[in-house]
């Protein structure tokens, strides 16, 4: 009998814990655009909102209306930090090409 309750309680408790999972707020992606020019350098970051921290991110540079990638030198691409908790998502770099372009850093946002 009492390792039929524990198994109960077990499965009580995980239903519990599914639950308030389920209540959590959902990931967000959070990505900011700004405008490279040819040969240029950037410095772009996209951060989280209240309450979220990074769990990764990226970039893309393309042309400026989005229609193809263009070459890029990254320096950094790394968590933005607030302390030691990443709130964020950084990119430096250059654009490689005389087209003017865009940098476009996406983040990976979860509830904390």
């Amino acid at each position: 009998m009492q390792s039929k309750l524990f198994g109960c309680l077990g499965a009580l408790a995980l239903a519990l814990s599914l639950s308030t999972a389920a209540l959590a707020a959902p990931p967000q992606v959070v990505c900011h655009d700004e405008s490279v020019a040819g040969l240029g350098g950037f410095n772009n970051q996209a951060a989280c909102p209240v309450n979220f921290g990074a769990s990764g991110g990226g970039y893309e540079l393309v042309t400026s209306d989005f229609s193809q990638l263009l070459g890029a030198s990254v320096s950094e691409s790394m968590p933005l930090l607030s302390g030691i908790t990443p709130v964020g998502w950084q990119v430096i770099g250059s654009n490689l090409t005389t087209l003017t372009g865009k940098i476009r850093v996406c983040v990976v946002c979860v509830p904390k």
